[in-house]
């Protein structure tokens, strides 16, 4: 699991794609920096819980975009023709970046850790 913002970058190996999707446990946001190949072309965002969100992309790339989605839900991209016909034309998403929120136990193991260290101030304390 990817905890934080981390980076990556999404390839196509066989030259151009037109659909994405994202779903992992606690994903709350990811932006996107979509290289496309032409144009006049239109990204769609579903995310499994909200409204769909239309975008533009130029053909120079520098398509940042930036997708919210609740915790243990995910996300699609699909990208579209000004006709509405489905279209490869991303070559590349770079600058993945994915927030997720930390899972419970990560909470549990931090108040337990702080705990500790209050024991510990306490004691040094009461010993002086």
């Amino acid at each position: 699991m990817i905890t934080g913002p981390a980076m990556r970058t999404i390839d196509s190996t066989d030259g151009t794609f037109s659909r994405l999707s994202l779903g992992m446990v606690h994903l709350v946001s990811a932006m996107l920096n979509i290289d496309a190949t032409e144009d006049g072309f239109v990204v769609f965002f579903t995310s499994d819980v909200g409204p769909t969100y239309q975008f533009a992309l130029h053909g120079r790339g520098q398509n940042f975009f930036t997708a919210y989605t609740s915790p243990d839900s995910g996300f699609s991209l699909r990208t579209f023709n000004s006709d509405g016909v489905e279209a490869d034309i991303i070559a590349r998403v770079n600058q993945v970046r994915v927030f997720a929120l930390p899972e419970p136990k990560t909470y549990a193991l931090m108040i337990v850790g702080l705990a500790a260290i209050g024991l510990i101030v306490r004691r040094r304390k009461t010993r002086r």
